[in-house]
C-alpha cells in the first residue's frame, strides 16, 4: 500500500516528441539556414512508424498522410523517397519477442519498399522501429532470401550531418547496418561556411 503524502498528480507536463521541438521551436526556415551541408542527392525514404501517429488524439501528424519528416528531410536538401510502406501501421517492435515472425514481415516489406523505390536509406523518428528496422535486417535477409543492406537512419543523425557534425560524434558507426556508403556520399557534398 502506498501511503497518502498529500501529494496531487496535476497532469500539466505534455511530452512532445522531437521532431514536434525541431519543427515548431526551431523551426524549419531557421534549420534551414544552420545546413552546412546540403544533402542533395542523397535519397532518404521516410518511415514514421506508428507511436507518433497513433492515436489521432496525441499524435504528432496525420496517420494517413503524415509530412513532418519530410519537410525537415527536405530543408536538409534530401530527396524524399515516397514509397508504398511509408505510413504503413507498424514496423512490428511491439511482437517481436512473441510473434517473431510477424515482425520480420512487417518490417521486410518497410526495407523492400524502400529498396524498390530506390532509396538509399530508411530514415526512422522512432527508436524502436530504427532498433527492428536495423537490428533485425540480417535475419530478414536470411529468411527471405533477398539482399537489402538498407542504412537506417535516426533523424537526428542526418540532421547532424546536414549541421556538419562528424558522423563519428552521431554514433553512425554504431548503427548495425552499415551507413559507410551514406557518410562517404555525404562527405563527398561541399561545405558551406
Amino acid at each position: 500500500m502506498i501511503a497518502d503524502t498529500g501529494h496531487q498528480v496535476k497532469g500539466t507536463i505534455k511530452v512532445r516528441h522531437l521532431l514536434e521541438v525541431v519543427q515548431h521551436d526551431i523551426g524549419t526556415e531557421a534549420l534551414e539556414k544552420m545546413v552546412k551541408r546540403r544533402l542533395t542527392g542523397l535519397r532518404l525514404a521516410p518511415y514514421h512508424g506508428c507511436l507518433a501517429l497513433r492515436p489521432p488524439d496525441v499524435a504528432i501528424d496525420s496517420s494517413e498522410n503524415p509530412k513532418s519528416m519530410n519537410k525537415v528531410l527536405e530543408v536538409l536538401g534530401v530527396d524524399v523517397v515516397p514509397f508504398n510502406q511509408f505510413t504503413a501501421a507498424c514496423c512490428g517492435s511491439s511482437v517481436l519477442l512473441t510473434q517473431e515472425d510477424v515482425a520480420l514481415r512487417l518490417s521486410f516489406d518497410i526495407l523492400k519498399g524502400a529498396q524498390d523505390a530506390g532509396a538509399d536509406a530508411v530514415v526512422t523518428m522512432c527508436p524502436l522501429c530504427h532498433l527492428n528496422l536495423d537490428f533485425k535486417q540480417k535475419r530478414m535477409q536470411k529468411k527471405y532470401e533477398t539482399k537489402l543492406e538498407m542504412p537506417i537512419i535516426y533523424f537526428t543523425q542526418i540532421i547532424g550531418l546536414a549541421l556538419g557534425i562528424a558522423p563519428k560524434k552521431l554514433g553512425l558507426e554504431k548503427n548495425l547496418t552499415s551507413t559507410k556508403k551514406i557518410i562517404k556520399y555525404v562527405e563527398s557534398l561541399p561545405v558551406s561556411t
